[in-house]
Formats: C-alpha cells, sequence, structure tokens
C-alpha cells in the first residue's frame, strides 16, 4: 500500500484507502516562486456521508473578500496545480475554495496503487460537491463575506460534477456558475499512441474485449466478473508529465510536483472509469436536466480541446436557459496555458461575474480573441459587440 494510506472501509462496507493527514506536501524548490500558497491558504480533512474523507483547501485575500470562488478540480488533478490561479483569485478580492475530488490528490482512493482513477458515480461526486457547499462554503460565506456573490467553477470533469450537484440539489446557493472546457461529451475518435491509428475508441472502451490482456487490478478488485476489464486511454492521457497545454515550459509542471509527492500521481484510467465518465455525460445532456439549471452560466470551449467534444458543449450551452458561450483559443488545460490565454479566461470570468455579459446571456456564441475566427458559418459580429468582450 505504500507509506501513504492506511485500509479502512466506508459506510458501505467497501475497502477504501485513506491518505495518511500527517503527511505533509512539498513544494519543489524550482517551483516556489511561482507555486508558493497565499499566506492564507490553509487545508483541513473533511467526511463525507459515504465514509470518504476529502481534502479541503481555503484561499482568501488580504483585504474583505468580495465573495467565494468554489472550484471543482478536473480528473487526475490535485489543488496544488492551481496555486498561480488562486493566488490571481485572491488578487481580485474574491476567496477561494477548492478541494481534492474522491480518488485525487490526497483524499481517500478506492485501491491501494493511487496511480488509478476508479470508478464512481458522478451523481456520487455530485453529492460531496452539495455537502462540501452546505457544510462548509456556505457557513465561511456567511461569517466573512454574507453580502458578497458565490461564484462556481468547474473545470473539466468538475463541470460535470457541478452540473450533477446543481441538478440534485436546487438549494445550492451558487449565483453564477463558469464552465472551463466542460467535460460532457467524449470524442468519437482518438489517435491511438505510438501507432497512429485513428479509433472509435468510445465504442472500443464500452464494447469490446479486444483489450482484455490489459486487465489492471484496479478494475479486477472492483467490477469482478464484468466481460470488460481495463482498458487504458491511448498512451499520450497517461504520461504524468503530460497536461494536455502547448506551453511546454507548463507542461512539466505536474511531473515535478509527483516526483516529490509521488502520493498524488492518478494518471491510469481504466474502463470502469470510462463507463462512469459516458453515464455521467449521457445524464448532463438530458434536457430534462440542463432545463431546472437556470443560473447564469458561462462556458469556456477551448478550440484546440484534446479531451473533450467540443460539440458536446454546444449542444449544453443550447439547452441551458440562461448561458453564455465563449472560445478561447487554447487547449484542454485553460489555465495552464501561457499567461496571455490565461489572462483571457480570468478576464473573462471577471466580466461575467461582475454582470458585464449580462445581456449576452443568450444561445449565442463569442469569441474571446478576435484574432482566432471560428471554423464555422456563423455570421461575424458587429465591432461594438466585439468590444462588450474585449480581453
Amino acid at each position: 500500500m505504500g507509506e501513504y494510506f492506511n485500509q479502512a472501509q466506508d459506510k458501505n462496507g467497501q475497502v477504501i484507502y485513506k491518505y495518511n493527514q500527517e503527511q505533509s506536501i512539498t513544494t519543489p524548490p524550482h517551483l516556489a516562486a511561482v507555486f508558493q500558497p497565499s499566506d492564507s491558504w490553509q487545508t483541513i480533512f473533511w467526511d463525507n456521508s459515504q465514509g470518504h474523507t476529502l481534502r479541503v483547501g481555503i484561499s482568501s485575500p488580504q483585504s474583505d473578500p468580495k465573495g467565494i470562488l468554489f472550484s471543482a478540480l478536473g480528473a487526475s488533478e490535485f489543488m496544488e496545480n492551481d496555486f498561480e490561479f488562486i493566488r490571481e483569485i485572491n488578487d481580485l478580492g474574491f476567496t477561494v475554495i477548492t478541494f481534492d475530488p474522491f480518488g485525487q490528490g490526497c483524499s481517500d482512493r478506492r485501491h491501494p496503487d493511487h496511480r488509478y482513477a476508479l470508478p464512481k458515480p458522478f451523481t456520487e461526486h455530485g453529492q460531496d460537491i452539495a455537502e462540501i457547499l452546505q457544510e462548509i462554503v456556505h457557513p465561511w460565506k456567511n461569517e466573512f463575506c454574507p453580502d458578497g456573490s458565490l461564484v462556481g467553477l468547474g473545470k473539466s470533469q468538475g463541470a460535470n460534477h457541478l452540473l450533477h450537484a446543481l441538478h440534485a440539489n436546487p438549494d445550492h446557493g451558487l449565483d453564477r456558475l463558469i464552465l472551463g472546457a466542460p467535460m460532457l461529451g467524449h470524442p468519437a475518435f482518438t489517435r491511438y499512441g505510438r501507432f497512429g491509428l485513428v479509433t472509435p475508441y468510445a465504442r472500443i472502451l464500452e464494447l469490446s474485449e479486444v483489450f482484455r490482456s490489459s486487465v489492471s487490478p484496479a478494475d479486477q478488485e472492483y467490477n469482478p466478473g464484468k466481460f470488460l476489464k481495463s482498458v487504458p486511454l491511448p498512451l499520450k492521457y497517461n504520461d504524468p508529465r503530460s497536461f494536455q497545454t502547448e506551453d511546454k515550459a507548463r507542461r512539466r509542471l505536474r511531473f515535478k510536483w509527483i516526483r516529490e509527492n509521488p502520493q498524488l500521481a492518478n494518471s491510469i484510467f481504466t474502463s470502469g472509469w470510462i463507463r462512469r465518465a459516458f453515464e455521467g455525460c449521457r445524464t448532463i445532456q438530458s434536457p430534462e436536466v440542463l432545463k431546472q439549471i437556470d443560473i447564469p452560466t458561462l462556458l469556456l470551449k477551448a478550440t484546440r480541446d484534446q479531451i473533450v467534444c467540443n460539440p458536446s458543449i454546444e449542444l449544453v450551452h443550447a439547452k441551458l436557459p440562461n448561458s453564455h458561450l465563449i472560445e478561447i483559443n487554447g487547449t484542454h488545460d485553460l489555465l495552464m496555458e501561457d499567461p496571455t490565454i490565461r489572462g483571457q479566461v480570468i478576464q473573462a470570468s471577471a466580466d461575467f461575474v461582475h454582470g458585464k455579459m449580462d445581456h449576452l446571456l443568450s444561445p449565442t456564441r463569442r469569441h474571446a480573441n478576435d484574432d482566432h475566427p471560428r471554423a464555422d458559418s456563423t455570421p461575424a459580429h458587429s465591432e461594438s459587440e466585439h468590444q462588450d468582450l474585449a480581453l
């Protein structure tokens, strides 16, 4: 099991591996200048109703906060990845509250080999979010910024979890919602590893026994007797150094964290996880689900996204009654891109939070960067409309 985890059981009697809370996370010296947490940064370990312990982080600005940004991380992420972004949000006057989802970072895992991303229904992830909002976020807001706004931010898989939470818990209390490169669907085809083969991996992952030889102990333990064993994602997704960004210097940051903190690793996506992801995407695309989520929502679509399916984002945008879509000329990890792209994301988010886009909240698309027009035939917007979104 390694030195970081102790075996335990949750309330359903399932074996879990609890992170040793006495272990500290080390900031690599060569990252300290950029990724040092703010002076107010603090972490707590919180128990959910299922008997899982999750790590929660809170960082506040130096002055009285204007509001709270509650952030839900993507798959395989951990809170330390966001230290730079968290400081930037603190500089805008907002407290940031975030957490390591179950199976990631320093939260509980399902398997002693913590590299495996084991399945958990997205509805349960959504329930974790709802409970954190109720037990941590709202009490914090009531004490320190009762008149401030409460904004939800979901990145990739975290966006899907947030939507599940909002659908199942209409008293969530969020004022606005930002979804960055949201995982709302998967591409039908992908290029497989070093062989360069383009394969319909969605069908392969769900139905085929071609990869039966790639059995992982994680799937064997969690799903005994199922005909479909472990099917790893294409090789490029299993490299812990591979953040999906074109900024080569930033691409190596995650590997540096893991090299000094191996307990943070979470890089092998099993077929069980993929099945849960497909279930979560299908559920959240349902019109019956989306029509109940009516708070102002900003969708940030990465035009060169390698992970999620952009047509699915557009489909969800059309069904969300109070949403706005902006296209950012970047790759999947928008907050790990170069400062120009990251600055566009932060500026667009700030304008949205302050109501500067409210007149655009309709099924209408706009561009964050006029230098990179869409490939579709949507008519160009007027100069005045572009000025409204100057980033």
